[in-house]
C-alpha cells in the first residue's frame, strides 16, 4: 500500500511539475496578470490502472470564453518513456476515473448529454467513444465500480 501510495504522489508530481512548467514558460519580465491564472492547470483523480503501468487523471482549466473551469481526462504510462495522451476533449467536464478490474474500460463523472446532469460513463480505457452508463433524473455525485466490474 506504501509502494502505491508513492507511485500515486510520484504521478501526480509529475503531472503538476509539467503544468507548472508550462504555466511559467509564460510569464516573462511582465510580471503575473490575471490572465496568466486562467492558464492555470490543476490535476486531480489519480487512479492507476489495475496492471500499476499507466494513471488517468483529470486536468481541469479555465475555458475563458464560456468564463467556466473545464476538465478533460488524461493517462500516462509510469515509466514516463512516452507523453501524456489526453482521453476526452469535449464541451462539458469529465471526472473522477476509475478504471475496470480487468483494465478494459474507464469510468468517469461527465456533466454531458442533452440536460448536462452529472451521469457516469465508460470508455474504452485505451480512448475512443464514451457512452452513459447512468440515467438518473437528479444525477449522480459519486460511484464505485463494483470488483467483478
Amino acid at each position: 500500500m506504501i509502494l502505491l501510495r508513492r507511485r500515486c504522489l510520484t504521478a501526480i508530481f509529475i503531472a503538476s511539475a509539467f503544468s507548472a512548467l508550462a504555466f511559467s514558460a509564460g510569464v516573462d519580465a511582465r510580471g503575473l496578470v490575471p490572465e496568466d491564472l486562467a492558464r492555470i492547470q490543476r490535476v486531480g483523480d489519480p487512479v492507476f490502472h489495475p496492471a500499476g503501468k499507466r494513471v488517468a487523471y483529470s486536468v481541469e482549466e479555465t475555458d475563458v470564453s464560456r468564463d467556466a473551469m473545464m476538465s478533460d481526462l488524461w493517462q500516462v504510462a509510469i515509466d514516463g518513456k512516452s507523453p501524456a495522451e489526453r482521453l476526452t476533449h469535449t464541451n462539458n467536464s469529465e471526472w473522477h476515473p476509475i478504471y475496470s478490474p480487468d483494465g478494459q474500460s474507464l469510468y468517469f463523472l461527465a456533466d454531458s448529454g442533452e440536460d448536462a446532469t452529472v451521469q457516469v460513463w465508460q470508455m474504452p480505457a485505451a480512448g475512443g467513444p464514451a457512452s452513459a452508463v447512468t440515467c438518473f433524473q437528479q444525477g449522480v455525485e459519486d460511484y464505485a465500480v463494483s470488483p467483478d466490474g
